[in-house]
């Protein structure tokens, strides 16, 4: 395990997730009124290990977050928990957002490769994000996993 510096953070970190070529951390943040979402460069030392986490970029959002996950290079999806009401995801990238249309009782959410790939748990099924609306794809798998 190493320690990793980031001067700048404030609030507390509700999610965190490193971009599958492992330069990029984004991080969800809480202060106790909002959410923030962040993008920073992972600087590492000689050896590969990561030491710092460079000042990052804030992303515009218009839906609560607390969970998300990388969907490309440069794009993030993100939503926040509620395993009894409907919820809305949004994909997030510099400059632009796209708002998914709403999952009932999506406690997490994840992304293969790309927007075509974004897949949304609730305790039932897992679903994959079609156009506006959610296809159920599995029932009974818990936690799909992709790297970043």
């Amino acid at each position: 395990m190493a320690s990793v510096e980031a001067t700048w953070l404030e609030g507390t970190v509700t999610d965190l997730k490193i971009s599958r070529d492992g330069a990029r951390a984004m991080m969800i943040t809480n202060d106790g009124e909002e959410s923030q979402v962040m993008i920073s460069g992972v600087i590492r030392n000689e050896q590969g290990v990561p030491t710092e986490l460079t000042v990052p970029l804030h992303l515009q959002k218009t839906v609560p977050a607390d969970r998300g996950a990388w969907v490309d290079e440069t794009s993030v999806v993100v939503m926040k928990a509620a395993a009894t009401e409907e919820v809305q995801a949004e994909i997030l990238r510099p400059g632009a957002s796209t708002v998914l249309g709403g999952l009932e009782g999506m406690t997490h959410i994840s992304a293969g490769n790309g927007d075509q790939q974004i897949y949304g748990q609730t305790a039932e099924a897992i679903f994959l994000q079609v156009g506006t609306t959610w296809s159920e794809q599995t029932e009974g798998v818990k936690d799909p996993s992709f790297a970043g």
